[in-house]
């Protein structure tokens, strides 16, 4: 199972993380809102309302190509954990910066 963490790229289109968990087309496509994150001072409701619709067009999109968006609020490391343990995720992919790095879990 791969775990595909929409982090900032919130879009299938040209999404190399995506591309290559769909290879298996075993995956997990997953947003996770970061409740420390969204405590710093450069984040608002503004922004927020703005990932929001951002996520109804992932989800759209996501069900397009059959798959649905699973989002959670937490910590990142609890929330691979859980996934991690709960459908047994062997690889994480996640684009940062443009790039899309995959972490193999043990």
């Amino acid at each position: 199972m791969n775990l595909v963490w929409f982090k900032k790229d919130l879009r299938t289109y040209d999404n190399e993380a995506l591309n290559a968990a769909l290879e298996t087309r075993n995956l997990i496509p997953t947003f996770v809102i970061e409740p420390e994150a969204w405590k710093l001072p450069d984040h608002s409701s503004r922004q927020w309302e703005f990932i929001r619709e951002f996520l109804i067009d992932l989800n759209n999109s996501l069900n397009d190509i059959g798959l649905k968006l699973i989002i959670r609020a937490g910590n990142i490391k609890d929330v691979i954990k859980e996934f991690t343990e709960r459908f047994h995720v062997k690889d994480i992919q996640v684009n940062v910066c443009g790039e899309r790095i995959k972490h193999e879990s043990t």
